[in-house]
């Protein structure tokens, strides 16, 4: 259960990595979120290189869940 501060929008992000050959990584992917007025930074999705170690393999799906402070 994520606990989340009450001025922010939670996002849960699917990964999913393809099945063929050398499809997985090792890099430190991050996603923008783009909106109709405003954008979010880069958002690393994961947060250190042990949490990234079981993330995006070959066939995987992996799920995240960012915070991202609403614009008032």
């Amino acid at each position: 259960q994520y606990k989340f501060k009450k001025n922010s929008v939670p996002y849960e992000i699917t990964v999913y990595t393809s099945d063929l050959r050398n499809a997985d990584t090792s890099a430190n992917p991050f996603i923008c979120i783009y909106g109709e007025e405003i954008h979010t930074e880069q958002v690393e999705l994961c947060k250190n290189k042990a949490e990234r170690k079981d993330k995006f393999k070959r066939g995987a799906i992996d799920k995240f869940v960012i915070e991202v402070i609403k614009q008032i």
